[in-house]
């Protein structure tokens, strides 16, 4: 609807352009392409009512044609039964038998017209082949495509399997190297520990040495501290003696 009130638009303006009015109204330039539009107009209803006057005598045409190839393939068919007749004298129809043989010799020059119904009932043969074809071979086209989406299916779970193996695998090879690397850990700290031990072993020893030692130490001072108390009270004694040799 818009379009067909465009198309009136524009043929008012067309014919307002090709009256005494549009010379006010229109440039020089407007109403020559008006009147060209115009001229195209009228060329092409004109060329539209040929087209279906031909369309029809076409059809016409076509029609008479196929009654001629009728008519030809029945006159034909006569006659090849009339040489399958005549082919089969022995005596008193060897006129006839040559005629006939020369009728068989003939062929139809012209062969047959292609005709649109023709070729029509050719592609409508064609399209129901094809119907024919992807009726009865859609089955094994459903099932190959349902075999390769399986397979495809398949395919993608193997390599999500092997994406997750992959992904397990170096796992387990992190898992690996931390367990490793606190082995090393592990081996050191506890190669420290041992050095700990075997010093605190030596410095216990040496603690002991010491102690006996110290222990001999503290003996001695105490030998010594007895023998300065013998000695003093040996001199205090010697004291007291010189004093009583002295009083006596």
């Amino acid at each position: 609807e818009p379009q067909g009130l465009l198309d009136g638009l524009n043929s008012f303006f067309e014919g307002v352009a090709l009256t005494s009015l549009g010379r006010f109204l229109f440039s020089q330039e407007d109403r020559d392409t008006a009147l060209e539009r115009s001229d195209l107009n009228t060329e092409i209803s004109g060329l539209k009512r040929r087209r279906g006057a031909a369309a029809s005598l076409l059809e016409e045409i076509e029609h008479e044609v196929e009654d001629i190839q009728l008519l030809i393939q029945e006159r034909m068919e006569r006659r090849n039964e009339l040489m399958r007749k005549y082919a089969g004298c022995t005596l008193g129809c060897g006129a006839q038998a040559g005629a006939a043989a020369i009728l068989a010799a003939e062929e139809d020059p012209e062969g047959v017209v292609e005709l649109r119904s023709t070729l029509r009932r050719r592609i409508e043969a064609v399209q129901k082949q094809v119907r024919y074809r992807e009726e009865h071979g859609g089955v094994a086209v459903l099932e190959r495509d349902a075999h390769l989406h399986m397979a495809r299916q398949e395919m993608t779970a193997l390599q999500e399997e092997m994406a997750a193996l992959v992904l397990e695998r170096d796992a387990v090879k992190i898992s690996l190297d931390r367990a490793e690397q606190e082995k090393r850990i592990a081996a050191r700290e506890l190669d420290a520990l041992r050095r700990q031990q075997e010093a605190a072993a030596r410095l216990e020893e040496e603690t002991k040495v010491a102690q006996q030692e110290l222990k001999q130490l503290r003996e001695q001072q105490d030998a010594a501290k007895r023998l300065e108390q013998e000695k003093r009270l040996a001199q205090q004694e010697l004291e007291s003696l010189k004093k009583l040799h002295e009083v006596a």
